[in-house]
């Protein structure tokens, strides 16, 4: 049964869509909307579930919003103890008071300032915000389709400048670069103090936050000269002398399962702090080593792809990484494990955050392990 046939008098399947104009009052929800639900007049709460760690200060904090009118909030909990629920909000409590309030109007004369720059154009940050909005497997190629434009323009400038040794325009694109990381930073602040009903802010937040990764201005260090460098003298000296015996080692053990690797163990570091990351985000909510099993799945797939192989074989880290097979394959590994834990998958792809993070570190990690093997 799905939320549609659940709710026969709403008009879309999407209920957080649904639950915008001011027609309903109350919604029953599970766990898909305790950490991903973001309605400013959201009011009061009615818990009757345990709720612990940081999964309790997500679902609590969905009715941490400003709105026109709205000066308290309510919380009814027929299950938790109330010393629990402050025990796990203490740790991200910080007392803080401001000096001056803030200007919104700032985030306006940034975004005048980064238009004028030239880096993209306003049809491709409409071009971004409708790919994400319109989902789907194809969403992450789209919108590496629509963001690659600004990028290579951005690219091409610096490497020209670069080449050219010409310093104004290279601090140009600094600054560009700094500005908009900025305007991210800010505009994070600033809507969750402030209802901006201005809708091109979040379009342009989205392009941004998006585009940043991928806007290098890394030099080429100068190499280290050795041409003066002379050998003056060396010694050779008798070691001890070692007799090897070769001995009759123990048996081989035969195969019992295929399709069961694993990532190599000098990459297993890297994955660890993913996994924890994914751990602090989610909580408990899938229970203990899922996430863990999960990713790590997700590296066997990629592995598995001959196409990617290849390209391991004979490209950059850098070319790796910008590979237009390398999304569809991740797409594909992703959904490859969506049987075995369908909630995670679904999370990962309605979180573009952390979507776009996995699909960087883990290629990342995968690059070095194909490297290696080829």
């Amino acid at each position: 049964m799905t939320e549609k046939t659940q709710n026969p008098g709403v008009w879309t399947a999407d209920l957080a869509e649904a639950f915008k104009p001011a027609i309903y009052n109350v919604m029953i929800v599970a766990e898909k909307f305790q950490t991903g639900f973001d309605q400013p007049r959201l009011v009061a709460m009615y818990v009757d579930k345990k709720l612990g760690g940081v999964q309790a200060v997500q679902t609590l904090s969905r009715l941490n919003r400003t709105y026109p009118g709205k000066d308290k909030t309510f919380v009814l909990d027929f299950v938790n103890e109330p010393e629990a629920i402050l025990e796990v909000f203490l740790p991200y409590y910080r007392k803080a008071t401001l000096t001056a309030t803030t200007d919104p109007n700032l985030v306006y004369d940034l975004k005048t300032k980064l238009d004028s720059a030239g880096i993209y154009d306003w049809s491709e940050v409409e071009q971004a915000f409708a790919a994400a909005l319109a989902g789907g497997v194809e969403a992450n190629s789209a919108l590496h389709a629509a963001t690659e434009p600004a990028v290579k323009r951005f690219t091409k400038r610096w490497q020209e400048a670069f080449i050219h040794d010409d310093r104004t325009v290279m601090d140009e694109l600094k600054l560009f670069k700094s500005d908009a990381g900025g305007f991210v930073k800010f505009y994070d602040f600033i809507s969750q103090a402030r209802n901006l009903e201005d809708t091109e802010l979040p379009r342009l937040h989205f392009f941004l936050r998006r585009t940043l990764p991928r806007l290098s201005t890394a030099t080429i260090e100068e190499p280290v000269d050795i041409s003066q460098v002379k050998l003056t003298g060396y010694t050779i000296a008798k070691g001890d002398s070692v007799k090897l015996t070769l001995t009759e080692g123990p048996g081989l053990d035969p195969i019992t399962a295929i399709g069961s690797g694993t990532i190599h163990e000098k990459h297993r570091s890297a994955l660890e702090e993913i996994i924890a990351k994914l751990n602090e985000r989610f909580g408990d909510k899938y229970g203990p080593g899922v996430v863990a099993g999960t990713m790590s799945n997700i590296v066997v797939h990629l592995a598995h792809d001959e196409t990617l192989a290849n390209q391991a074989r004979v490209n950059t880290a850098q070319q790796f990484s910008e590979s237009p097979a390398l999304p569809t394959a991740f797409i594909d590994a992703v959904m490859g494990v969506r049987d075995q834990t369908p909630q995670l998958v679904y999370d990962l792809f309605n979180d573009p955050d952390l979507y776009q993070e996995l699909s960087k570190a883990l290629p990342a990690m995968l690059y070095e392990h194909l490297h290696t093997a080829t």
